[in-house]
């Protein structure tokens, strides 16, 4: 039996992180449960509470091992060394890169093996790059290069983020394709402001569109008030968080992300599993998305509305281009982040830890 200990930050419900851990667990748990077993623990980490329901009450535990006062960071550590070792842990998977580097410095007690995922691009950081030489997992083409970059880690695999891609294909139906979607955690990052931004300066020319915010956040506040203040409460909606994402997607045309940074986004893959493109920013993660015979402009840059404006006109404006795009979109994400390949290729790299 292996027994995995995977940690994060928090497991807040609206976090794709959470989502990917969640959804990869539950696979291999489906396919492999004689022979793997897994504890998580939840750093309570930030202000966002963690709704954790998907895990079994007797293997979720909390650990502040992000604490920023060094007294209580010390003894959460002594703690979680006594629990690592009296539950036999075998690996210990991590999904932050300050975890990943608190639990190197532990292990040094623990004598566990350490798997780290990158899902985020970072600046170089020497104390990182001196403690990270565990294996690493990489979600796209620009984390293993940053991972190279910054990390001194041999031991590189690619997988990508788990999506339960359909084998039907969907049509887009002729009453969306005035109505696009952005999926995200209300945060200043996804620059939903200047998507809302752009859709006030398309009515202001006539271009009276629609638009769908999913997520919660921080920012939905400021972001009600832009909406209110531009007078579009009837054609720009913030829906909040839901569970049944697809039902909010097969209402659209196209998704929006207009990010500032991202690792390999999630609600591009859900969105072309049900053969709907994305329009999205220049960003590493967002890039890796792209089909490379897209017809469509694409990659605008974070933050300039007028770009933006002006290619979201050109994509309202060719809705059988949007249908081709949304083909493209499917095929070329389908194989590299499908479900089982993805929960597959970890099992397997648990199998090959323990048995170096």
């Amino acid at each position: 039996m292996i027994r995995i200990c995977v940690i994060n930050p928090n497991f807040y419900k609206s976090s794709g992180v959470t989502n990917v851990i969640k959804k990869l667990y539950q696979n291999i748990d489906k396919n492999h449960s004689e022979s793997i077993e897994h504890y998580f623990i939840d750093c309570r980490y930030g202000d966002e509470v963690s709704e954790a329901n998907w895990i079994p009450q007797n293997k979720q535990f909390t650990f502040r091992l992000m604490s920023n006062n060094p007294i209580k960071l010390l003894k959460e550590s002594i703690f979680f060394i006594k629990w690592i070792k009296s539950n036999n842990i075998n690996i210990i998977h991590l999904h932050h890169r300050r975890l990943a580097a608190v639990i190197s410095i532990l292990n040094v007690s623990m004598k566990c093996k350490l798997l780290y995922t990158g899902h985020l691009t970072y600046s170089k950081s020497s104390i990182f790059k001196i403690l990270m030489r565990m294996p690493c997992i990489s979600i796209s083409d620009s984390v293993t290069k940053n991972l190279k970059y910054t990390t001194s880690s041999k031991n590189i695999t690619f997988l990508g983020n788990p999506v339960d891609f359909t084998s039907k294909k969907t049509t887009i139906p002729t009453k969306c394709f005035d109505t696009a979607i952005s999926i995200g955690r209300l945060t200043k990052i996804k620059g939903m402001n200047y998507i809302i931004d752009a859709f006030h300066i398309l009515h202001e020319k006539g271009v009276k569109k629609k638009l769908l915010i999913v997520g919660e956040g921080e920012e939905k506040e400021a972001l009600q008030q832009q909406i209110n203040a531009y007078l579009l409460q009837d054609y720009i909606t913030l829906v909040g968080y839901t569970q049944n994402i697809n039902q909010y997607i097969e209402q659209s045309a196209f998704s929006i992300l207009h990010s500032s940074i991202e690792g390999l986004p999630l609600v591009i893959m859900e969105s072309a599993n049900l053969y709907r493109p994305s329009l999205v920013t220049d960003v590493d993660g967002s890039r890796d998305t792209i089909s490379p015979n897209i017809s469509l402009p694409n990659l605008t840059e974070f933050s300039n509305v007028e770009e933006l404006v002006h290619t979201l006109e050109i994509w309202f404006s060719n809705p059988s281009a949007i249908i081709q795009e949304g083909i493209k979109f499917h095929d070329f994400l389908k194989d590299m982040c499908a479900t089982e390949k993805v929960s597959e290729g970890l099992f397997q790299k648990y199998k090959e830890l323990v048995n170096e």
